[in-house]
């Protein structure tokens, strides 16, 4: 086959496909500039559960009561996407430790564990323990 047959033939279906290819490379390119884009995970999807109730862990006996600021957060888990699509936000465990008795407004780590996935991303990372008066009572 020369090349002018090679050109000649098909060549409504060669033009439709070059233009198309370009196409869709001045699309992807825009939206790489712009910053947009599809985040691609190699090792599953990610799944996002918003309202995440932060739980305080602490040593048996430790007096008072104490509030959280914020009392929940969201959570980004990576996994595979069948457990992701039966994991519910109850099944999501995140935690603060406390060790010691605070005697006033502390911050500490939020902690999260989702068995069979792997944590991305918390929306935040640290959260506000304070006491509560022996009067108030937490709702």
């Amino acid at each position: 086959m020369s090349w002018s047959e090679f050109v000649h033939h098909n060549r409504r279906q060669k033009i439709t496909a070059l233009l198309l290819a370009l196409m869709i490379w001045f699309t992807v390119s825009r939206k790489l500039r712009q910053g947009g884009g599809v985040r691609v995970t190699l090792s599953g999807s990610s799944r996002m559960f918003e309202g995440v109730p932060v739980r305080l862990l602490s040593r048996d006996g430790l007096p008072g009561k104490y509030s959280i600021t914020p009392p929940t957060v969201t959570v980004t888990l990576r996994g595979d996407p069948g457990v992701l699509n039966r994991y519910t936000v109850e099944q999501i465990q995140a935690f603060v430790s406390l060790d010691a008795t605070p005697t006033g407004q502390t911050s500490e780590k939020v902690e999260v564990v989702a068995a069979g996935c792997e944590v991305v991303e918390v929306s935040t990372k640290e959260v506000l323990i304070r006491p509560l008066p022996a009067t108030t009572t937490v709702p």
